[in-house]
């Protein structure tokens, strides 16, 4: 596991994140038994919930995209993602969510002013995450926003985990760490 992946284990098991590496070591054997049938409901209802990644990415991609004119600020763009959350992680990294990506207040509110939309895309990126298990999933996404005037693009990568119940449940977001 590297350091980046520790540090971001380490601040979801600090804020109360079902993550189950908080505690034993992991198994690494996926899980036998059911096969997931898992979905989600509209606006969500074409994401495979029972791929991690499409989850990691729809998250992602409507976490950090936004309409300042309508949106008062980043938040509410991450509340739009809260279905793909697990509960707990929702709530307690809400609060944060103006300071995950690396946008100003002055940002947005030219963006506001200027009725800017910003559109995400997300993608893997090429990384060292921890093996995934029947259960449990990381990954390193690379978000790229393209403001909808002729500003430039802003890109980072954020790294992320999901989870779920068993190997016949939905894929939630537990855990994400926007790195500059």
């Amino acid at each position: 596991m590297t350091p980046h992946w520790r540090r971001g284990l380490m601040v979801a098991c600090l804020l109360g994140a079902p993550v189950t590496a908080c505690g034993q070591p992991q198994d690494a054997t996926p899980e036998t038994g059911g096969r997931c049938a898992a979905g989600f409901a509209a606006p969500f209802d074409r994401v495979d919930a029972c791929s991690a990644e499409a989850v990691m990415i729809a998250g992602l991609r409507t976490v950090f995209s936004y309409r300042p004119a309508e949106q008062g600020d980043e938040r509410a763009a991450f509340r739009q993602a809260e279905a793909l959350m697990d509960p707990n992680f929702a709530s307690h990294a809400e609060p944060a969510a103006t300071v995950l990506p690396p946008i100003t207040a002055r940002v947005w509110q030219h963006w506001a002013e200027g009725g800017i939309a910003i559109v995400a895309t997300v993608r893997v990126g090429a990384d060292d995450h921890p093996p995934d298990t029947a259960v449990n999933a990381a990954r390193v996404l690379q978000v790229t926003q393209q403001p909808s005037d002729a500003s430039p693009a802003i890109e980072f990568p954020t790294y992320v985990r999901a989870q779920r119940d068993s190997a016949a449940g939905a894929w939630r977001i537990t855990a994400l760490e926007v790195r500059t």
